[in-house]
Parts: C-alpha cells; sequence; structure tokens
C-alpha cells in the first residue's frame, strides 16, 4: 500500500533554522585543492588532488576543517565517492570556483552493452554527517557537462544507468547552498537515505529538452528543506519517491520542467509510504506552468491516492489531484 499524505501542518522536532554554516580560521584549518597538486585549467585530471585534499579534511581532528576550491580555476572531476564517517563535526566543502565532469563519454569508462550504460554516479557524499557543501563569492558551479549525453539515441528505447551528478547518500544534517548546479547527464541533485537536509539558494539549470534531468531527487530520506531557490531542467523539478516524509518545499521558481512528482513507488509490490509532504510558495514560469502530480507512477503495487492539497491555489497552474481512488496493479496486468 502507498499512504500519501499532503498537508502543509508545521514539521515537529529540529528547526529549519540550523543553515548557518560553521565558522573557520583560514589559517588552520583550510585545505586548499591547490596544495594537493590540482592545477584547475579545466583540462588537467585534478581527481586525486580532489580525493587527498577529502581524506585530510575527513582525517583532520581541527575545529569545522575545510576543503577549498579556489575561485577563478575549473577543476576537471572523473567520478569520485567522498566516504565519511569523518573525524570532526562541521565538515565543509566551499566551493567558489568551478567543478567539471569530463566532456567525452568515453571518459566516463562505463559498462555498456548494445546501446545501453551502466554508469559511475558523478560526485557522491556518503556516510557524512554535518556535511555543509557551500558557494562562496566566486562562480561556485558545479557543471555536468552532460549535452554529449542528451543526444544519445537511445533515450526513447532506455539508455540503462547513466551518471547522476552530485549524490548524497546516508548522512544526517547536510546543508547545500548557494551553489549553481547545472547540465547533469541525468538527475542534478540526489538525496537518498539521509535525515535533516537543508538547500536553500541554489540554482539548478538545464535546457528544456534534456531527457531525464530532475532538477532535485529525494528517496527514502525524512526532514529535507529545499527553499529560495531556482530549478529549471528537462524533467522533473523535484521529484520525491519511496520512504520520504517530512519534505518541506519553500519559495521555489520551477521551470523549465514538469513540475513536482511524487511517485515511482512501491516497487515489486512492495509497501512504499510517502508522507507530510508541504509546499509553500512554489511557482511556475510563463513558459513553464507549474503542474504537481501526486504519487502518478507505481510500480506493480497496490496504490491509495488520498485528496491532497499541495500549495496554495494561485501558486500552480494545473494540480493533479485524486480523490481516495484505490487500483491494484499487478505484474504484467497492464
Amino acid at each position: 500500500m502507498i499512504f500519501l499524505v499532503i498537508s502543509t501542518a508545521p514539521v515537529s522536532g529540529q528547526s529549519r533554522l540550523l543553515y548557518d554554516q560553521p565558522q573557520y580560521d583560514n589559517h588552520t584549518n583550510v585545505f586548499s585543492l591547490l596544495d594537493y597538486g590540482a592545477v584547475g585549467d579545466g583540462f588537467t585530471d585534478d581527481t586525486q588532488a580532489f580525493q587527498e585534499a577529502w581524506n585530510g579534511v575527513c582525517s583532520s581532528s581541527v575545529p569545522s576543517p575545510v576543503l577549498h576550491v579556489h575561485p577563478d580555476k575549473t577543476f576537471l572531476l572523473h567520478p569520485l565517492v567522498l566516504q565519511g564517517p569523518c573525524k570532526s563535526n562541521n565538515i565543509s566543502v566551499e566551493i567558489q570556483g568551478t567543478i567539471v565532469a569530463p566532456s567525452d563519454i568515453s571518459e566516463w569508462k562505463c559498462d555498456s552493452d548494445e546501446g545501453t550504460y551502466n554508469c559511475p554516479s558523478w560526485l557522491t557524499f556518503e556516510n557524512v554527517n554535518d556535511l555543509y557543501i557551500i558557494g562562496g563569492e566566486g562562480k561556485s558551479t558545479i557543471d555536468g557537462r552532460g549535452q554529449k549525453w542528451w543526444d544519445l539515441s537511445c533515450h526513447k528505447a532506455g539508455c540503462g544507468q547513466l551518471p547522476m551528478m552530485l549524490i548524497v547518500r546516508n548522512s544526517n544534517n547536510v546543508h547545500i547552498n548557494h551553489l549553481n548546479i547545472v547540465n547533469s547527464p541525468v538527475m542534478h541533485l540526489i538525496i537518498f537515505s539521509s535525515k535533516w537536509v537543508y538547500i536553500h539558494n541554489i540554482n539548478i539549470e538545464a535546457p528544456k529538452r534534456s531527457p531525464n534531468t530532475d532538477g532535485l531527487h529525494i528517496s527514502h530520506s525524512q526532514n529535507v528543506f529545499v527553499y529560495d531557490s531556482h530549478i529549471g531542467t528537462g524533467d522533473d523539478c523535484v521529484s520525491i519517491e519511496d520512504q520520504s516524509s517530512n519534505i518541506n518545499i519553500d519559495s521555489i521558481s520551477c521551470g523549465p520542467g514538469h513540475g513536482i512528482s511524487i511517485g515511482g513507488l512501491g516497487g515489486g509490490g512492495n509497501t512504499a509510504t510517502v508522507e507530510y509532504i508541504h509546499g509553500l510558495r512554489v511557482i511556475g514560469t510563463e513558459e513553464s506552468p507549474l503542474v504537481v502530480e501526486l504519487a502518478a507512477q507505481t510500480r506493480w503495487g497496490r496504490q491509495l491516492y488520498h485528496r491532497c492539497d499541495f500549495v496554495d491555489d494561485h501558486d500552480v497552474d494545473s494540480v493533479k489531484k485524486f480523490d481516495r481512488d484505490v487500483y491494484d496493479h499487478e505484474r504484467g496486468s497492464g
């Protein structure tokens, strides 16, 4: 069964005001990419330098260590998993410059078979609590350079697993703000199996015709706050899946894109729960009126729709609502 409750009741527990970034001393706890051998010319592979700088930050016992990405520099990174747990609290990755993905598909070293791909994700933060991924005074841009992925001919039939861009997994008390996250091959920012995540003042963009480029994807996560941001891509601005609750979306402009969706639930007939999704001041654009699609996608599970109110009527041009209709879907039954 899928249990879906949409309301505007305030979330209890921890306040969303806990997003202030930690203060730090520029001389004692900053780990510069350049100090670890990064070049920052946009052509040299700086992946190893980034990994070593992360290792230094994560193993440091100084208060609030910072991995610093310099302004006026462009750092080329190949797929990278940045692992915790870390020794110190309040780990910061301060991106003042630009980080770019490989521009050529062959550089990703994906497994491929008859036109389908099995690719690694690009940047993954895993098992890192008290994490701050923040912008600064520079360009503060993470660029997936997805054009060649969007041009693949396999999109209609299915391309397999293309590289997702920025993933936060199994982490608590995460703060992401003041960043430009652009041009992912597919999904841009993914929050998976995490709690107390604060996302604000971000700009997520991809062209209108870029396929499957969801802006923000939330799954198996609780107490996620998203506010004061713009999201405009070729797919959903925000997508929410299984086992997610207390998702708070406030003051978001959405467009281009398909709006906000809650779906992809109940895989294999399993029980799925999505509850307490709060939305206020979510605004579409003249070119892309906002559509809120509630539990419209399931995978072979029993589907239960509840009467829903997601945002104020004047904020949404089209809201797909379902009044307690129950559908039973069996595998292969159409």
